[in-house]
């Protein structure tokens, strides 16, 4: 009799509830959503068995003052040194090469995957399970590979794959000895998919150094039962690499090392980031669970006559509460077949915004996630409205119990308003921030630019000439990194040999400066060998200026001596994420990469260029790619942020829009005999309005100024990621506040013009 009842009182308001159903299927599935995206996030490095005793090395360095680090790349001796620092202590360290390897072939078809040099302590350190060989001998000596088990089976299918044969750009052969099993992809070590020996390749050796050449990821894994902590392990690791590297008053250095567990929180940007999705998760699951309940306590007035009868039939507060449990459910059990639906229309939109799969999102693993949100909604949204009805007197039923109980409403619609403000304010913020960095001049010109790789087996001179005479291209150059990703990094010392500072340099060709239109401050660009351009910065810190051009230039990081025939402008390498770096650019020729600057139209001609690239040399993959999306892609995952926080923002204000709706339409019906009353003495259509629009203006302003601060206060940190943020920052928070009172506003006016403006006659004769 009950599910009846509550069945048949969900049927007289079908809009009400479909507004229910509706943004609670939103909101319940963003929340979903963003608490699955922090889950993974929390779970980067789980596939290591006993992660708590595997520990990661970071080096960090102060240079003159100047603190630079902590960085994961290492020198490839501290592995050496951890061996000899922590004895009896640790089983193992390992050394991983992040060695750029040319592309894998078997026979013409290209197998491109990441892959990583390892040492043969790499699995014993890792803990990764192989399924098949023995990496302890393999990984000992040269030209050994071992590929992931979904690799093996992608190259080879149910073959057997051991002994097989690849080999390196065509030149260099391999062999298979053996087989890992996939890591997942919330790793922070590189996803690599293949694994060589680091023997494979020949000039390791000369890069294991204790300074410089740090390009090592260093790992190793502590005995279960030692007693060292933290501070021991860091201060017995230091000791050792001072006696190999002692500081000097210029420079100093400092090996830290903390469980790989630790790893990826550690990053200031991945804390910044998750604080601010948890805010947003936890935002949309409250408001969503709110605004269920502020629509359900809005109809206070109209269902209160109702519950009375209930009550003068029997009808204890137990009972009443279990009819809004259940009247809970039944929304909720709807909202779950629409965020089904939407889950299924929406599938692509979900990955490309989250960057996962539906079945990342969704692992079994995570099932619990959507399981606590349904629980939490399903309590707090029956409860709440449940515990307010099941309180009502029978003898006030009919009185004003609905006056007395209105701060209910008004303190949830203040919650709503201020939730709206804060994340859609936060919402403009980022996105106003992401407009700027991928806008912001960078110091180098990347339009109308396609990247190519230079294989090195071809003859150079030949392929530049080749490019050249193509009728759409406008300029070519070369490099060995690409500015957009950044440049190696090397000391810079006086002339008695102590380190001044840390700078950037690069290989490059007579025509970079030009084809990057990077401008020339003082001097020229590069002609000849054995000749240096530096940027503005490095010519600062040096105190280097355009009289010393023309002189020999030489420091110990370089080994020789070279001529300065130029000082170029600043620019900014691998995005806006650190501050401006000195750069030091040196003649290296037509190698590395080659960018070449392509006519309109670019598109058009860019797949003119690949198709003679592919049909001229076909025993080459020169992995052309267009510059522009390029620039885009280094910050894919501000962008995976700025989208999470647009769709969350987007669902909030949906919700609460849709609570705000639904109180101003039942303030309108409580007070619509005063309204009424009000017309027939004299007021006008736009009085009835501006009455109801200042009664919401008493909540939603002070709500709305508390929604922009804390935005502001959390829009500060996650702007501390860039070395450069919006302009005007601040008129985007007032624009936004501005944005959400007129929203605000134009729903109360849209609520309430009708029953302002019909006949007052009307109104009195339904009273």
């Amino acid at each position: 009799m009950k599910l009846y009842y509550v069945i048949h009182s969900m049927l007289t308001q079908k809009g009400a509830n479909t507004i229910k159903i509706i943004s609670v299927a939103v909101g319940l599935l963003v929340s979903t959503l963003v608490f699955g995206r922090l889950d993974y996030n929390y779970n980067y490095d789980t596939c290591f068995p006993d992660r708590d005793n595997l520990y990661q090395i970071w080096m960090s360095y102060d240079i003159n003052g100047e603190k630079l680090g902590p960085f994961n790349s290492c020198p490839g001796k501290l592995a050496e040194c951890v061996m000899e620092a922590l004895g009896n202590d640790v089983i193992s360290a390992t050394a991983v090469g992040r060695h750029s390897f040319p592309p894998l072939f078997l026979g013409d078809r290209r197998i491109d995957i990441p892959k990583l040099a390892v040492d043969s302590m790499f699995f014993k350190t890792m803990g990764l399970e192989v399924l098949i060989g023995n990496p302890s001998a393999d990984m000992a000596v040269p030209d050994i590979i071992y590929l992931s088990e979904s690799t093996a089976r992608n190259i080879y299918g149910e073959e057997n794959p051991i002994g097989k044969t690849l080999s390196l750009d065509r030149e260099t052969t391999v062999i298979v000895k053996g087989v890992f099993k996939d890591l997942p992809k919330n790793v922070t070590i590189e996803p690599f998919k293949a694994l060589l020996s680091q023997p494979t390749w020949r000039s390791y050796q000369r890069y294991q150094e204790w300074t410089g050449a740090d390009n090592w990821l260093i790992y190793f894994r502590l005995k279960p039962d030692t007693g060292l902590k933290g501070e021991e392990i860091r201060r017995k690791l230091n000791l050792t690499y001072q006696s190999h590297v002692p500081d000097t008053d210029s420079y100093r250095s400092e090996v830290s090392c903390n469980p790989i567990s630790r790893t990826y929180l550690q990053y200031e940007s991945v804390k910044r980031i998750n604080l601010v999705m948890w805010i947003l998760g936890v935002s949309l699951l409250l408001m969503t669970t709110l605004n269920y309940a502020l629509l359900t306590i809005a109809a206070l007035s109209r269902r209160s006559k109702a519950i009375g009868i209930h009550k003068c039939s029997g009808a204890g507060n137990g009972t009443i509460m279990r009819m809004f449990l259940c009247e809970t459910f039944i929304v909720l059990t709807s909202a779950c077949v629409v965020m089904v639906i939407m889950i299924f229309v929406f599938e692509k939109l979900i990955s490309d915004t989250l960057s996962l799969s539906l079945d990342d999102i969704f692992a079994t693993s995570r099932l619990w996630i959507p399981f606590s949100v349904l629980t939490f909604f399903f309590l707090l949204g029956g409860l709440l409205p449940g515990q307010i009805f099941s309180k009502i007197p029978v003898t006030q039923v009919f009185r004003r119990f609905t006056e007395r109980n209105s701060a209910w409403k008004r303190t949830l619609l203040f919650i709503q308003i201020g939730g709206v403000a804060f994340v859609g304010t936060l919402m403009t913020v980022v996105s106003a921030q992401y407009s700027e960095i991928t806008g912001h001049d960078m110091g180098f010109s990347v339009e109308r630019m396609a990247k190519i790789n230079i294989p090195y087996q071809l003859d150079k001179e030949a392929l530049k000439s080749t490019l050249k005479q193509l009728p759409y291209v406008e300029k070519l150059t070369a490099s060995v990194s690409d500015p957009l990703w950044g440049y190696s990094g090397q000391h810079i010392y006086d002339d008695a040999g102590n380190v001044l500072f840390n700078t950037r340099f690069e290989w490059i060709d007579e025509n970079f400066l030009d084809a990057m239109e990077i401008g020339i401050v003082a001097g020229r660009g590069i002609e000849r060998d054995g000749e240096v351009v530096i940027t503005e910065e490095f010519g600062r810190r040096m105190n280097l200026t355009p009289e010393d051009i023309g002189q020999l230039y030489s420091n110990k990081g370089f080994g020789v001596s070279l001529k300065l025939v130029g000082i170029a402008k600043d620019y900014q390498l691998g995005g806006f994420f650190e501050e401006l770096r000195p750069i030091c650019l040196i003649y290296g020729g037509f190698s590395g990469n080659s960018y070449l600057k392509i006519k309109e139209p670019f598109d058009q001609n860019f797949i003119k260029l690949v198709d003679f690239l592919s049909g001229t040399f076909p025993a080459y993959d020169f992995a052309p790619v267009k510059m522009p999306e390029e620039a885009i892609e280094i910050y894919s995952d501000v962008r995976m942020f700025r989208n999470s926080a647009l769709i969350a923002s987007v669902a909030l204000i949906f919700i609460s829009l849709m609570g705000l709706i639904g109180f101003a339409r039942d303030e309108v019906q409580r007070r619509s005999k005063e309204i009424a009353i009000r017309k027939v003495n004299g007021a006008e259509a736009s009085d009835i309005v501006s009455l109801i629009i200042a009664d919401v203006a008493r909540i939603a302003i002070p709500a709305i100024i508390l929604g922009v601060l804390c935005a502001a206060y959390i829009g500060h940190i996650w702007l501390s990621n860039f070395s450069v943020t919006a302009s005007h920052i601040g008129l985007w928070y007032i624009l936004a506040g501005l944005t959400v009172l007129i929203l605000v506003t134009g729903c109360v006016i849209a609520v309430t013009y009708r029953i302002a403006n019909e006949n007052p006659v009307n109104r009195l004769k339904s009273e």
